[in-house]
């Protein structure tokens, strides 16, 4: 019922982005915005025991968005982590098959009346 690779091509393509980029980026001294919402980040495990906000503390910095009952963003939880605890984060994630992945995005951006 659905390919489990489907719903790792977030992961996926964050895991490439942090390898390609990332050590670029330290060498440099500065940081990777990664920018998701609350079930994305706590299917990747959600907050670490002890986050840090210190934008010394690491390399990449996690905002995480919800969106409310009138489907507004708000802002949520926010941490920095090192490039390496980002990677193992992401890599500890649960996979997800794809038919599972895109009937819930479909289920997010479908209007209502609108046919998909």
């Amino acid at each position: 019922d659905g390919d489990p690779i489907g719903g790792l091509l977030a992961q996926n393509a964050l895991c490439l982005n942090f390898k390609s980029r990332g050590l670029t980026l330290r060498r440099w001294g500065t940081r990777l915005a990664v920018a998701v919402d609350h079930p994305f980040f706590d299917a990747i495990g959600g907050p670490s025991q002890k986050p840090s906000t210190d934008m010394n503390d690491g390399d990449v910095i996690w905002l995480v968005a919800h969106m409310d009952a009138n489907e507004r963003l708000n802002k949520g939880h926010w941490e920095v982590l090192s490039l390496e605890d980002s990677s193992d984060k992401l890599l500890a994630a649960e996979t997800v098959k794809r038919s599972g992945f895109e009937e819930s995005l479909r289920d997010k951006i479908q209007k209502p009346g609108e046919p998909l």
